[in-house]
C-alpha cells in the first residue's frame, strides 16, 4: 500500500480509535458506527483510473489504495526512504560492462490480485482471482510505452533499454488491420521483446537502463509501475454493457472499487485477497505500521504503542464524496460528514466569521441535542 494511503488511514485509525464523549450529530447510518470508515471528500472527479495515465492527487486517492507497488516509502523516516512493498527487497544497481545498469525485482510468493470478473471470463467459472506475476509488472511497463495510452511518463521509461524502439514497432505494427485487432498482450509479444525488459520467472523481473539513473527505482514506488492483469484491460472495453478499464481498476492492493459514480460517490472497501490481511502475522514491511521513527514522532503521538507494529490497513472502508464548492464542503466537516478536509485556509476562515471555529463545531455537534 502506497504512503499517500498509509498516511489517510493511519490518521483516520487514531482518530476513530478515541472514544467520543458528549454529544454527537452522526449524519451516517447506525450500522456504519460499528465499522471503521473514513469519510472524506474531492473537489472534483477522477480523470482517470488506469494507474498508466494517473498523475493527480484526486485519481491517486483511488488508484494508491486500489494498485500496490514493488516499493514503498517509510511512513515516519526523513529524508525518504525506499522499503519493500509487494517486492522482497528494494534492489542494488548493477554495474554492467557497456555503461548499462541492472535491476533485479523479486516479487513476494503470496500476492493475489483481488476478485474481479475479468478472470471469470478469461480463466473459467469460479476462476475470479490468479497470482500476481513478474509478466503483470512488465505488462504494465509496456503499456507505459504504448503511444495509444498516452502516458505522461513515457519519456522517463525509455531510459530502459529497447523501450522506446517498442514503442515506434508498436505504433509501426498497428498500420495493418490484422495486428491491430489482436488481443493486446499478444500485440505486445509481437512487438517485443524489448531489450531492457526481462521476465526471468513468475517473481524475478529485470530491467536494464541504457545509463545509470539511480531515480528510477522511486518511479517502482508510484502507481505508474504497478501489477496489472492483462485481463482486465482486454475485458473492459466498454462492449456489451462493461466499463472501461480507466474506470474499473483491478489491482492487488490493501482495498478494491467498490462504487463509482465519479461525480458523487466514490467507494473503496477492503480486498480480502491482499496479502498484509491474508497473512497479518507475517509483519511485512509494506502491510505493517512502523516500529521506528524521526526524534520527536513519539511526542507528536506518531509512534503510538496502540498502533506500533500492528497490521494493516486500520480503516475498513474510505468513501469519497465528490463537493464542487469549497465552503459548503467545509461546513459539512464541522457537521461530521467529514473526517478530513482539504479546504483552504480562506474556506475556513469565511465559515467562521460569525464566531469561534471551537464555538462552530461545538453547535454543530451538539445541534440535535439543543433542539
Amino acid at each position: 500500500m502506497s504512503s499517500r494511503a498509509l498516511a489517510g488511514l493511519v490518521a483516520v485509525g487514531a482518530l476513530l480509535g478515541v472514544p467520543s464523549s458528549g454529544c454527537t450529530n452522526n449524519p451516517y447510518p447506525d450500522a456504519d458506527s460499528a465499522r471503521k470508515i473514513l469519510y472524506t471528500e474531492i473537489q472534483e472527479p477522477p480523470r482517470t483510473l488506469d494507474p498508466a495515465e494517473a498523475y493527480s492527487t484526486v485519481d491517486h486517492a483511488v488508484t494508491g489504495p486500489v494498485y500496490d507497488t514493488l516499493l514503498e516509502y517509510h511512513f515516519l523516516l526523513r529524508p525518504y526512504t525506499l522499503i519493500p512493498g509487494i517486492a522482497t527487497a528494494v534492489p542494488e544497481p548493477q554495474p554492467l560492462p557497456d555503461g548499462k545498469v541492472a535491476y533485479r525485482f523479486e516479487l513476494r510468493a503470496d500476492l493475489l490480485f483481488q476478485d474481479d470478473d475479468c478472470f471469470e471470463a478469461f480463466l473459467g467459472p469460479g476462476q475470479r482471482t490468479r497470482p500476481v506475476r513478474a509478466a503483470d509488472v512488465a505488462f504494465e511497463l509496456q503499456r507505459i510505452a504504448d503511444p495509444s495510452v498516452n502516458s505522461p511518463v513515457i519519456n522517463t521509461f525509455w531510459k530502459i533499454s529497447g523501450m522506446q524502439a517498442f514503442s515506434h514497432r508498436l505504433k509501426e505494427l498497428r498500420q495493418d488491420e490484422a495486428f491491430a485487432a489482436l488481443r493486446i498482450d499478444r500485440q505486445y509479444a509481437k512487438a517485443g521483446p524489448i531489450e531492457g525488459l526481462r521476465v526471468a520467472s513468475d517473481r524475478i523481473l529485470e530491467i536494464v537502463l541504457a545509463e545509470p539513473y539511480p531515480q528510477i527505482l522511486y518511479w517502482f514506488a508510484m502507481e505508474f509501475t504497478t501489477p496489472v492483469p492483462w485481463e482486465a484491460v482486454v475485458h473492459y472495453d466498454g462492449e456489451q454493457g462493461r466499463d472501461l478499464f480507466d474506470e474499473h481498476p483491478v489491482g492487488a492492493g490493501p482495498y478494491r472499487l467498490a462504487r463509482y459514480e465519479k461525480r458523487s460517490r466514490i467507494v473503496l472497501e477492503k480486498n480480502e485477497n491482499w496479502y498484509g490481511i491474508r497473512d497479518p502475522d507475517a509483519h511485512a514491511p509494506g502491510a505493517t505500521y512502523p516500529t521506528r521513527g524521526e526524534p520527536g514522532d513519539a511526542a507528536r503521538g506518531l509512534l503510538d504503542p496502540a498502533y506500533v507494529g500492528k497490521p494493516l490497513p486500520f480503516v475498513d472502508r474510505i468513501e469519497l464524496r465528490y463537493e464542487k464548492e469549497t465552503i459548503p464542503a467545509f461546513n459539512k466537516f464541522l457537521q461530521g460528514y467529514y473526517d478530513a478536509s482539504g479546504s483552504s485556509r480562506r474556506a475556513s476562515t469565511r465559515s467562521s466569521t460569525r464566531g469561534t471555529f471551537r464555538r462552530r463545531c461545538r453547535r454543530s455537534a451538539c445541534a440535535s441535542s439543543e433542539a
